[in-house]
């Protein structure tokens, strides 16, 4: 009897464990487990509008020969399945934080519909993953990464208190924050989580709370899904090998000019880069291959859901407007046409601008010290940058940023001075730029090399030999003390560079 009972047990495991085990692989998680209060907009099951419920998670379930995406939602202790493209019109959420916020938006703005449509597109994923990461390598061996941990550290920061930690797609990059040596205002999210904030853009702008609202959009960019919609829209996408090939061969030509001709608006002690380096490696190809050039729609939701996030997490929408019209600001001022391309500032940049100033009118706000004491040594490098490709007008409205917040460094006057002289050889700019170069020893305590260097030139420019001849033996036991200590090789080679003119220089006047 016992043996009748286990034989009819286990022929009828055989005929119902197949059964099961089918429906449980036909489910799977799209998502993990996350947790975002709402109520019900309409009636649902036996259960009338405004009934709370909490959305769990996203799911995949096979049925009828397709694979249809639905959302998990608890009410009171008991999980039910939606259909994703119903709920919208079923559910509202609720948001509480960052990650619920981001994840709500999704959702509302149509993101999971896509997904249902093309998929997760994981293969395309990786090579998005891929080509950021090939890009990075490349602005590194190029020497187009700034390096200051404690200001990327702060921008991190601020980063990590608006991201969101889930996303419907499967997305695990961990995010981090890097700069890049650009006097054009970029910031751009990466398809692995990397945040690249450029030089130009610190510098442009004049508190925390600006550049927070501009993170905030390529934050909604990012979470958006735009970089891989926009490559779907694409016709054609070159051969990943071919594409960086490509881009490597012009930075070899624009990186052996610049080594075949030193330029000597170079301050000593700061590394710069040439122009035809930087637009080699920021460019509009680049920013297409990575999906980066977003369309007019995507720009407008962008700067919809910063806007939505900036008042959810109580930040003041106004700082979008007065940023972006600082971007404007120095698009119109500057007239590069590669810049213009890159932005689609003709036919999009003037709108959104003008729609924002409607809705969150600038107003005067107060100095924000923190900020520009964190980028203070940004300002100079990029016055710096800027000098030293030539471009005085720009160089010089950044080293008079630093001085008018009493922030400047001895580079910033000598900078401003560089500049004064490039455009101007008259005896009020003789007393003026003596006047700035005394104010650089000030603040260095004594001789500042890159001060004597400047003076040497203004005082050959005054015909006072004598003098030139004596500030030019300082300067070159000055540069001999810069070579006595550790340097990087590009310091150093700079460095002797420097005493080698010094040098014939001095030999020059002494015949004289």
């Amino acid at each position: 009897m016992k043996r009748q009972l286990l034989l009819s047990a286990l022929l009828l495991l055989l005929v119902v464990l197949p059964p099961i085990q089918a429906q449980r692989s036909s489910v799977r998680n799209l998502t993990s487990n996350f947790a975002i209060e709402g109520l019900l907009r309409e009636p649902f099951e036996v259960f009338p509008a405004g009934t709370p419920i909490t959305l769990q998670r996203f799911i995949t379930h096979k049925g009828n020969g397709e694979t249809l995406r639905k959302g998990v939602i608890a009410i009171n202790g008991k999980q039910y399945a939606i259909p994703v493209d119903e709920m919208k019109r079923t559910i509202e959420l609720k948001p509480v934080d960052a990650n619920t916020f981001w994840i709500a938006r999704q959702l509302e703005n149509g993101l999971v519909n896509y997904y249902q449509k093309h998929g997760l597109q994981q293969a395309l994923r990786k090579e998005i993953e891929e080509d950021a990461k090939t890009y990075l390598d490349e602005l590194k061996k190029s020497g187009l990464l700034y390096e200051d941990v404690a200001l990327e550290d702060y921008l991190h920061c601020l980063m990590l208190d608006m991201m969101p930690r889930q996303f419907i797609s499967e997305r695990h990059a961990i995010p981090y924050v890097r700069l890049i040596k650009s006097p054009a205002p970029d910031i751009l999210m990466l398809g692995n989580g990397c945040m690249l904030i450029s030089t130009g853009m610190l510098t442009l702008l004049d508190s925390e709370e600006e550049i927070y609202a501009m993170m905030s959009r390529e934050v909604a960019h990012y979470v958006m899904d735009h970089a891989v919609i926009t490559i779907n829209k694409n016709v054609s996408r070159a051969n990943r090998a071919a594409f960086w090939g490509d881009v490597l061969e012009v930075l070899t030509v624009a990186t052996e000019e610049y080594l075949a001709s030193k330029d000597k608006n170079y301050v000593p002690g700061l590394i710069y880069t040439t122009g035809d380096v930087i637009n080699s490696l920021v460019n509009a190809n680049i920013m297409e291959r990575m999906g980066l050039t977003y369309l007019p729609d995507q720009e407008k939701e962008a700067d919809k859901l910063a806007i939505e996030y900036l008042q959810f997490s109580k930040h003041d929408p106004v700082h979008l407007t007065s940023a972006l019209k600082k971007m404007q600001s120095y698009f119109l001022r500057v007239q590069d046409s590669r810049v213009f391309y890159r932005y689609q500032v003709h036919n999009n940049l003037h709108e959104r601008v003008k729609r924002l100033q409607e809705q969150y009118p600038i107003s005067e706000q107060p100095e924000d010290r923190i900020y520009l004491k964190q980028t203070a040594s940004v300002v100079s490098f990029s016055a710096g940058l800027l000098g030293y490709n030539g471009d005085y007008a720009e160089a010089s409205i950044l080293a008079e940023k630093n001085i008018n917040s009493l922030l400047a460094s001895a580079d910033d006057y000598v900078i401003q001075a560089q500049c004064l002289m490039k455009q101007s050889n008259s005896k009020e700019t003789w007393k003026t730029c003596h006047a700035l170069l005394d104010k650089a020893d000030a603040l260095n305590e004594g001789k500042s090399i890159n001060a004597t260097r400047q003076r040497i030139l203004l005082l050959l420019r005054q015909e006072r030999l004598q003098e030139a001849t004596e500030q030019l033996q300082s300067y070159i036991e000055l540069v001999n003390q810069q070579l006595a200590l550790p340097q990087t090789d590009n310091q150093l080679e700079q460095l002797k560079s420097e005493s080698y003119w010094a040098q014939q220089l001095l030999g020059r006047l002494e015949v004289l």
